[in-house]
């Protein structure tokens, strides 16, 4: 379902440059990647101010809650994707 969710964004991070520090599939890209630290933490704390439990979950969890969620939170996670992919 997951693979689904990002496809359905329209994205794939299989023309994404490779990371030197870690396997780059679609949870490396948005949740450790460190070429996208910055970026990541604005977008996180974006997140943050609509759901106040994010910090708290696990990399993981954080993963899965933005890959499914609708509305804004899905179209700041598409326009980081979009700005951050080739």
């Amino acid at each position: 379902m997951l693979k689904i969710n990002f496809h359905a964004l329209n994205l794939s991070i299989s023309n994404a440059p490779s990371c030197t520090k870690g396997i780059q599939d679609e949870i490396h890209f948005l949740m450790y990647c460190s070429e996208h630290q910055a970026p990541r933490d604005k977008l996180f704390d974006k997140i943050s101010a609509s759901c106040p439990r994010f910090p708290i979950l696990s990399n993981i969890d954080k993963f899965i809650y933005l890959m499914t969620s609708e509305g804004d939170i899905i179209q700041e996670v598409a326009k980081f994707l979009h700005l951050y992919l080739p």
